[in-house]
């Protein structure tokens, strides 16, 4: 798919700007030939930019600015595909983890249970307390 087009763009270029600018000793532009917008593109949709060769008319900046977004966006899924497989985790990955996260869920449980007896036994004190020096509850 992407050599399909990069094939596609690099003829587009090609035709929008084979004969801009021409060269006076030689009688050709920098796109005269398929192959250079091909290097053109393939150097575009990579984000690597050199700078040797750069479209000169306004519809051939246009269709660059396009091939410019759409190697950024063939990055992207590249790196978003790369993500993916690096975090699928193998069956012992997934079992570590269970136990990783039973662990945490008990400690958890372990802290609640504390700060319930812990007010359990304020409010025994505070009874006893009342009990003791005779308030009356309202």
């Amino acid at each position: 798919m992407t050599l399909c087009l990069c094939v596609v763009c690099s003829y587009a270029l090609y035709l929008v700007e084979r004969k801009y600018p021409v060269d006076c000793q030689t009688g050709s532009g920098k796109f005269s030939s398929y192959t250079n917008a091909l290097w053109c593109v393939l150097v575009t949709i990579s984000t690597v930019g050199f700078g040797d060769m750069a479209a000169e008319t306004y519809i051939g900046r246009c269709v660059t600015i396009m091939i410019a977004f759409i190697g950024l966006l063939l990055s992207a899924l590249l790196i978003e595909l790369v993500q993916l497989n690096l975090m699928q985790l193998n069956s012992d990955e997934l079992k570590a983890a269970r136990v990783a996260k039973d662990i945490k869920m008990t400690r958890e449980y372990q802290s609640a249970a504390e700060q319930c007896i812990e007010h359990s036994m304020k409010i025994i004190i505070k009874k006893f307390k009342r009990k003791k020096y005779g308030i009356e509850y309202p």
